[in-house]
């Protein structure tokens, strides 16, 4: 089952969606959208999903510390 990232506007309102590859360890799928969120201009948050279960959800100012 693969991840994915949902990236999130300042409204939290999804802006985009990232599949990952289902064999990344949580830890690195978090990372992952980390990265997306820190290096992206224009998300506010993401959440990190596989299936149908919410898995982490982090803010960009959390993520920038």
């Amino acid at each position: 089952m693969d991840w994915r990232c949902f990236l999130l506007d300042r409204g939290g309102k999804i802006e985009s969606i990232e599949q990952m590859d289902g064999s990344l360890e949580e830890a690195e799928a978090v990372a992952l959208c980390r990265h997306m969120l820190v290096s992206s201009g224009s998300y506010e948050a993401f959440e990190l999903w596989r299936g149908a279960r919410r898995v982490y959800a982090e803010l960009r100012h959390a993520a920038a510390s």
